[in-house]
């Protein structure tokens, strides 16, 4: 479950590690020492810190293909809506939290200058477990990538520095305790009454930890009524001691340019990631996942049944795709918008690759056994 962290100072920040666990899981992974802890928007207006009150947290999804919830906040002031959108799916490179960020400014909000300090989308800082990061690696705004010291002595290394527009990433690293990086996959906005094509970043670097941050990608004094943003993006907790900001900046060309996508042969593709896909209405899917890597989500729906989904791959001829492990256990259900009944699916991918893919329904089956290639449908054709 998220929950808030209260600082002395009146801001507070909400945990990074919000998928449930049971067991020990990722092993190597620092994701569940809480690397650092993960802020949505707080800014400083008129001498203090607005934080958000929540609202409302809707829970869709829950294990073991994927975690799926939001969260509803409005600032202590009245002023600002937020939505953070959040699904996790069991990866075995990193620990990715996928967000999706929306805000939406209802009424003027004067910024304490300068907003490079004071107005802070997206925060990553190590307040528990007190780490200092000595360096910074973010995607500039000619899409290059830079690398910064950040010395512990309270400097400010980046103010509204703006990111690049395509994919950007941004590193904090190394440490014993782990990494922090933040890629941002979409966004679109308008802040300060204007349209921006990019977020900016700030960097902090404190005796006692490094703070990193989302911010406007150019000084601003305000929040205008009616600015707005939608970012589609990330955080990933990675490595230790020895690792650079490499494992950060390939999220570039795995979720940039190679993020997955599909085409659909039978049914209808949802816009956003994770792919989503309406069955046809003779009830089935047939579609192609292009690209993507590690464990990757596909949604299907459109079904009158949550029984016995299956799923099929293409290589000449047409194989099942087994995920049970101890025997009818392989399905995640979910009631879709529409009132259709939709499933779950991880597939492991590697980039490059296509997958010929096909969703069916048996939902008379009792059990579903395959050896040797041959499946056995018990209750059903």
């Amino acid at each position: 479950v998220p929950f808030e962290f209260p600082r002395d100072d009146d801001r507070n920040y909400i945990l990074a590690d919000v998928r449930g666990l049971s067991n020990f899981t990722w092993p190597g992974q620092p994701q569940h020492d809480h690397v650092s802890v993960i802020g949505a928007l707080r800014y400083k207006s008129q001498g203090r810190w607005v934080n958000n009150l929540l609202q409302d947290t809707r829970i869709y999804l829950t294990s073991p293909n994927l975690a799926s919830f939001a969260m509803d906040y409005l600032s202590e002031d009245n002023k600002v809506k937020t939505t953070l959108e959040i699904f996790e799916v069991p990866l075995d490179d990193e620990a990715r939290s996928y967000i999706r960020m929306k805000l939406e400014v209802l009424d003027d909000v004067p910024i304490d200058g300068p907003s490079g300090e004071n107005l802070r989308f997206l925060n990553a800082g190590a307040y528990i477990v007190h780490t200092v990061w000595p360096k910074l690696a973010y995607t500039s705004g000619s899409g290059e990538t830079k690398v910064l010291d950040v010395p512990a002595t309270k400097t400010w290394v980046l103010k509204s520095e703006p990111l690049g527009t395509q994919a950007p990433f941004a590193a904090a690293y190394p440490h014993k305790n782990g990494n922090m990086c933040f890629f941002v996959a979409k966004f679109e906005g308008i802040l300060g009454g204007a349209q921006i094509p990019q977020l900016g970043l700030s960097c902090f670097g404190g005796k006692e930890w490094t703070e990193m941050f989302l911010t406007a990608p150019n000084p601003i004094e305000a929040l205008r009524k009616g600015d707005r943003f939608d970012a589609q993006l990330f955080v990933m907790p990675y490595g230790h001691a020895d690792t650079d900001y490499k494992p950060a900046e390939r999220q570039r060309a795995l979720y940039g340019e190679g993020m997955a996508r599909v085409e659909v042969v039978h049914g209808k593709a949802f816009p956003g990631y994770p792919r989503r896909i309406q069955a046809d209405p003779r009830g089935f899917a047939r579609f192609t996942l292009i690209g993507g890597d590690n464990w990757t989500p596909i949604l299907v729906e459109g079904f009158q049944s949550h029984k016995a989904p299956m799923l099929w791959e293409n290589r000449g001829s047409w194989l099942f795709v087994d995920q049970q492990v101890y025997g009818n256990d392989w399905v995640q259900s979910y009631r879709a918008q529409d009132g259709s009944v939709g499933f779950v699916f991880v597939v492991k991918v590697r980039p490059g690759q296509t997958h010929d893919y096909l969703v069916s329904l048996v939902p008379s089956a009792r059990s579903i056994t395959q050896q040797n290639g041959f499946v056995t449908i018990e209750g059903g054709p």
